[in-house]
């Protein structure tokens, strides 16, 4: 899937970070460098040393139907404290890196457990690579703090970069079909018809937050140390409906009926005695034959017929997308996968994608994305049923067809027929079960063998007038256009019960496209749009202390998570927040949250 994901990388702070860091402009300026604050005292940031200062980072949080994340010990996130002289972890498994920071990233046991104990309503990553459940603390004393959770490095750093990395893990799958029946009532969050199941799939996310006190209370701004980051590597919307399946047992009964049909044409009672007819007939080999008479009653005739459908099966059993990668339909699983974080991007609406967003940005589909989107997922379903088609046309073309028909032929010697000869109509090979395809037959391109062997009064040296009529017929067969004459005659009586099937099946096809677009577009307005029970929020941040820097506060509208934290001098950031916003509130996570502060400068 296309993603379009900047790349972010942990500052430097001492000698514990590395990379560089995007740190927003101060609004203040000034002409000079002196170390000065206020006019009775000096602060030297360079010899702090007694800053009491916080940094924290949790990879999970929030509440799911009732089970508080917050209080699991496998999820358990990391708390720095500095109190001026010495730093500390609350956490038992942290593990200190030097420099006063700590590290907890989540082992595979502990994921398992959480898993287990949700109830697989969300789905963490198993032997995935410790980056992935890392968090991060740093506090130190000089007024510096850090806080970094999810895909981050040892060193409190962002690490995802799709462009170096483009099989990023998956951090978890969320089961929304039954988080939001659960949370608002049963039947509300499926009650769309003909759709099953809904999950949601989050790629790799990270956040960081750093502040250096001491110089924001220098400068009297807190926006020049301040500093909240944030990644998502994905987002993907899964549909379960019947609709995606049907399209498999739509084609496997068009396939059954196939080889059924097949079955029966090649059977005693099936098409040899009409091709036979047909063959022997005046749009056959009837003016060729002349006054010969066919004794019918002696007639031998047999028809082997052989399809194979393994290449339509094959089809079947694979998934399809559009030419981007970001519609992936499973007709096995009877799934429909959208890429969220391309249908968010510019290529879908003008919008950064994922990530680039200012804080607290809610995740909405708009309308023209999703008329972008029904389109491509249109014409990937068109393209994919005219595959199949297609598939089972080639099949039904590539049909082995023998045949052969033997009979004796006469001549009326007196009133008394006389046995002259024996008539042979032949396609394909019976000797080596190779036979012509109903294609080249159709198009007058398979050889059609025809041969009169000589018997009887006819089969010495030939005399009279009886065997004259024989070697005229002999004659005139070496000249007849055996294969464009009897090659379509054979293919016309097989077509007329196999073409059918064919088209119906293009037909049946057809008739699931637009209802598998309908719930397709309608579930993700559902979810995704502005009036849905479902908040996505990206960026999460909450509103900087009102009473710090009247003025600065930054201009977004919305007012951000957490408002218990106002006038804590705590500053928290989230990759991504989900709300299932109904009656109980039971549905809520945070993932990959960090945060500093307070710190204190004294």
């Amino acid at each position: 899937m296309r993603r379009r994901l900047r790349s972010l990388v942990a500052a430097a702070a001492g000698s514990a970070l590395i990379g560089t860091l995007m740190i927003p402009a101060s609004a203040a300026s000034w002409t000079d460098r002196e170390w000065i604050h206020g006019t009775a005292a000096t602060l030297n940031c360079a010899a702090m040393d007694s800053a009491t200062t916080r940094g924290a980072g949790k990879l999970l949080g929030g509440e799911l139907l009732g089970t508080d994340l917050d209080t699991l010990a496998e999820v358990e996130d990391v708390v720095v404290v500095n109190d001026g002289t010495a730093s500390s972890v609350d956490t038992a498994n942290a593990a200190a890196l030097g420099d006063d920071a700590y590290a907890n990233p989540l082992s595979v046991q502990a994921l398992q457990s959480v898993n287990a104990g949700l109830g697989g309503l969300l789905v963490l990553p198993l032997g995935a690579e410790v980056g992935v459940a890392n968090q991060f603390g740093q506090a130190k004393d000089t007024g510096y703090s850090a806080g970094a959770a999810g895909m981050v490095s040892n060193s409190g750093g962002i690490d995802l970069n799709p462009e170096t990395d483009p099989e990023l893990p998956r951090f978890a799958t969320l089961e929304l079909g039954e988080v939001l029946n659960a949370a608002l009532g049963e039947g509300t969050g499926t009650g769309i018809t003909n759709l099953t199941d809904v999950r949601l799939g989050i790629g790799a996310v990270a956040s960081r937050a750093e502040l250096d006190s001491c110089t924001a209370d220098w400068q009297g701004n807190i926006y020049s140390a301040l500093n909240r980051q944030y990644a998502i590597a994905g987002l993907d919307a899964e549909l379960e409906t019947p609709l995606a399946t049907g399209l498999v047992s739509t084609t496997d009964a068009t396939l059954s009926d196939l080889e059924s049909t097949v079955e029966t044409l090649a059977g005693p009672n099936g098409a040899v005695n009409e091709i036979t007819d047909l063959v022997l007939g005046p749009k056959g080999l009837g003016p060729v034959l002349g006054t010969l008479l066919l004794d019918r009653k002696n007639t031998v005739a047999d028809l082997g017929l052989a399809i194979d459908l393994s290449a339509v099966r094959t089809l079947l059993t694979k998934p399809f997308s559009d030419a981007g990668g970001n519609i992936v339909i499973d007709p096995q699983r009877g799934t429909v996968s959208v890429d969220l974080a391309a249908l968010l991007g510019p290529e879908y609406q003008d919008s950064a994608g994922l990530n680039g967003l200012a804080p607290n940005t809610r995740l909405l589909i708009n309308s023209s994305a999703s008329k972008a989107l029904t389109a491509a997922l249109t014409s990937t379903l068109d393209v994919w049923t005219a595959q199949i088609s297609s598939a089972v046309t080639q099949a039904v073309d590539a049909i082995e067809v023998q045949l052969s028909i033997t009979l004796p032929v006469q001549l009326l010697s007196g009133l008394l027929p006389v046995e002259v000869g024996t008539l042979s109509i032949t396609a394909g090979d019976s000797a080596t079960g190779k036979g012509v395809s109903l294609a080249a037959l159709r198009a007058g391109q398979a050889e059609v063998k025809v041969t009169l062997k000589r018997s009887g009064v006819c089969s010495g040296i030939l005399v009279g007038s009886l065997c004259s009529v024989v070697n005229g017929v002999v004659d005139g067969l070496a000249g007849f256009a055996s294969n464009q004459v009897l090659g379509p005659l054979i293919a016309g009586v097989l077509d007329r019960s196999l073409l059918p099937l064919v088209t119906g099946l293009g037909t049946d096809l057809q008739t699931l496209v637009g209802p598998l677009v309908s719930v397709v577009s309608t579930t993700l307005q559902e979810l995704f749009g502005p009036d849905s029970a479902l908040s996505l929020v990206a960026n999460a941040q909450n509103q900087p202390d009102p009473a710090e820097l009247a003025g600065l506060n930054p201009t977004w509208t919305e007012r951000g998570p957490w408002p218990e934290l106002e006038g804590t001098g705590q500053y928290d950031v989230a990759a991504l927040r989900i709300d299932v916003i109904g009656p109980l509130q039971l549905a809520q996570l945070e993932l990959a949250r960090s945060s500093i502060g307070p710190n204190v400068v004294r």
